[in-house]
């Protein structure tokens, strides 16, 4: 949040082509962080399915194998990103991938979470098949979909702010530096 305070407070007295070169930045940014989410998406959808879809772990409630399988996004979301997206190096691999970790498991959180909630709401309404036209999707498939795309939304912003920056602690330390600067 600090980082794009900074951002928006300098953008005013931005020249242009600088604006410009951000923007451009930020956009293919997004637009990597985007496909490679899709990657990793299907990575957790694809795990997701074989746990609780093909029936292999009956015992294995609904929101452990949606938390499993967001767990296996996490770790191709990570790599690809480290590797060919964002480019901060001011902190080493391990302590991104530390911090990568904690904003990922509030993610984690937020995709089961709604996951279940969505679930809850399908089953209430259509019951455990949603059928779209002529197809038809199982409500716990369509419930997990959904809360991995909404999920993106918090996603994008915490890791390019703090993943892939300076960490949790240092825009804390910031922020807090701010305060003591205007008291």
């Amino acid at each position: 949040m600090f980082t794009v305070r900074i951002f928006l407070e300098r953008a005013p007295s931005m020249e242009l082509g600088e604006r410009r070169k951000n923007d451009a930045l930020l956009a293919k940014e997004l637009a990597a962080f985007l496909l490679f989410g899709g990657l990793a998406a299907l990575t957790n959808l694809l795990i997701g399915w074989q746990l609780y879809g093909k029936g292999s772990f009956p015992a294995l409630p609904y929101w452990c194998a949606t938390a499993i399988a967001a767990t296996g996004g996490l770790l191709v979301n990570f790599g690809l990103n480290y590797a060919f997206n964002f480019q901060f190096r001011g902190r080493s691999a391990l302590r991104q991938f530390s911090t990568f970790t904690i904003v990922a498991l509030i993610g984690v959180a937020i995709t089961s979470a709604l996951s279940y909630g969505i679930l809850s709401l399908l089953n209430a309404s259509v019951g455990p098949v949603l059928h779209l036209g002529s197809l038809a999707v199982k409500s716990v498939f369509a419930a997990h979909f959904i809360a991995v795309g909404l999920t993106v939304l918090y996603s994008f912003p915490a890791h390019k702010c703090i993943s892939f920056n300076v960490g949790i602690r240092a825009q804390f330390h910031n922020v807090y530096v701010q305060i003591l600067e205007r008291t």
